[in-house]
């Protein structure tokens, strides 16, 4: 009995997993999933989800079905802005971190939202790369689906080198879609 209630005592501090405040060199930071915040006085905040089904229990994110997003209807029909960094990133590890968020993509829609004091964006980090859907503005509301997902790696690569730090954005939309190095500062509003 005593090992159950240590163990319920110790959960939040599990389930919180610590944050890795920045600067930090990218290279230095495990393959996978990241919750990242980044505040007004440039401080960036990355809390690393052991498990993709953590996004689902993080405090600004939440998971849904995918079916009739907004945003995919808009990635049809609005402006787009694209901008490519000329800067060359892992083919491999691009390959990755595409891949696993269309894993993660196939069967929900990402609904991400950011607080009051910071801009947030959820990213995959892989060999240095990170691809990441950013929510650029304080107290904004987005929702990524697989279509979304699809339609910005398009854009990008057919204005960008396949392979180049870049990224896409919905015209009049808080909502980013991009690639670049861990080490780049991005989602910065």
């Amino acid at each position: 009995m005593r090992f159950f209630a240590t163990l319920l005592a110790l959960t939040p501090a599990v389930l919180a997993a610590p944050a890795v405040s920045q600067p930090q060199s990218g290279a230095n930071l495990a393959a996978g999933f990241y919750l990242t915040q980044v505040y007004a006085n440039g401080t960036l905040v990355r809390t690393p989800l052991d498990n993709v089904a953590n996004l689902q229990g993080a405090s600004v994110i939440s998971r849904r079905t995918a079916s009739g997003n907004p945003a995919a209807t808009a990635s049809k029909l609005g402006k787009r802005f694209i901008d490519c960094w000329g800067r060359q990133l892992d083919n491999a590890g691009t390959d990755k971190a595409v891949d696993r968020w269309k894993g993660y993509l196939r069967t929900t829609n990402l609904e991400l939202r950011s607080p009051g004091d910071a801009n947030v964006y959820a990213e995959l980090i892989n060999d240095g790369v990170t691809v990441y859907y950013c929510i650029n503005a304080k107290n904004t509301f987005g929702s990524l689906s697989l279509e979304d997902f699809n339609y910005a790696l398009v854009q990008m690569d057919g204005r960008c080198r396949r392979y180049e730090a870049s990224y896409f954005r919905w015209d009049g939309s808080a909502e980013i879609v991009g690639k670049a190095s861990v080490n780049d500062r991005v989602c910065l509003g």
